[in-house]
């Protein structure tokens, strides 16, 4: 739809969620 220079993070749905779900990055618990 978009073919314009898009971030990485939009490439996949699931990374979205998965970061949402669980930020890994913040909580490394």
């Amino acid at each position: 739809m978009q073919q314009r220079r898009r971030p990485p993070m939009t490439l996949s749905p699931v990374a979205l969620n998965n970061n949402l779900n669980r930020p890994i990055r913040q909580t490394n618990r």
